[in-house]
């Protein structure tokens, strides 16, 4: 558990992200920062949000480890854990009549815009009915 005294009140935290809190690190003559874990950040990104992990990469990137808002700025560690999920997924390729469009989906996800799997694909449900 962190100390949370060792830090003034000026200490930025990632709003929404305490879980990828793995540490605070330090630099010579300057306050303590907190450091988050980038494959954590994208995890919490996955499953809270249901983003796939492409999705969660990108947000990240943009939104959380390229933001810079001072001295402040909390420290992103990119640990060992990354090469897990950024490898490419095992894809199934799915036609969405939402999207009106083909496309690969990561397998054991399902369509974000129509909801198929793919088990159950929507050509599956649509000539059931």
């Amino acid at each position: 558990m962190i100390d949370f005294d060792i830090f003034e009140k000026e200490t930025l935290k990632i709003d929404g992200f305490d879980d990828a809190i793995i540490g605070y690190g330090e630099q010579h003559s300057k306050q303590p920062l907190l450091v988050y874990s980038y494959s954590k950040i994208c995890e919490i990104l996955r499953e809270r949000d249901g983003m796939t992990w492409e999705e969660a990469d990108e947000f990240a990137q943009f939104n959380i480890a390229n933001a810079w808002v001072g001295d402040r700025t909390p420290m992103i560690l990119y640990n060992e854990y990354w090469h897990e999920w950024k490898d490419e997924p095992e894809m199934w390729t799915h036609y969405c009549p939402v999207e009106e469009t083909e496309m690969e989906i990561a397998k054991g996800e399902e369509c974000n815009w129509c909801g198929a799997t793919e088990d159950c694909d929507w050509k599956d449900n649509e000539s059931s009915s």
